[in-house]
């Protein structure tokens, strides 16, 4: 975790079983190791893109969590393994980034395929990367 205050370290992706504690703790220290020496930025797969506005609002105390845990449709392990990096990013200012496709599309995906993410109105395909997707 040490290494991570290198000023070489520009990006660090990390990987998880979503109910592995022993990996959000990890991730949580390697967060809080980069933002002791820079500014960061998290992106998280436990949010969806169409989520990011109410992400954003309760990053900047303009909504209360209890409002942003409802809008985002946070995981049942929210509290217990994610908040806490989540709070950090927030007592730093640093930013907190949507990251997964919204749960809908995904579904679209599974049972049409990712030729019908074609069709999507051009709003619709903001939320999610280019396509087609490799």
């Amino acid at each position: 975790i040490h290494d991570f205050k290198r000023n070489t370290c520009r990006l660090v992706i990390l990987g998880e079983t979503h109910g592995d504690q022993v990996a959000h703790l990890l991730e949580h220290r390697v967060f809080q190791s980069l933002s002791d020496s820079r500014p960061c930025i998290l992106s998280m797969e436990m949010f969806e893109t169409d989520r990011q506005l109410p992400l954003d609002e309760y990053l900047h105390g303009i909504i209360p969590e209890t409002s942003m845990l409802r809008d985002c449709n946070v995981w049942g392990n929210y509290k217990k393994d994610y908040r806490p990096t989540v709070e950090l990013a927030k007592s730093l200012g640093m930013p907190v980034i949507a990251a997964n496709a919204p749960s809908r599309y995904v579904s679209i995906v599974n049972s049409l395929g990712q030729e019908a993410l074609e069709k999507l109105p051009e709003k619709a395909l903001e939320l999610l990367p280019p396509l087609p997707i490799k």
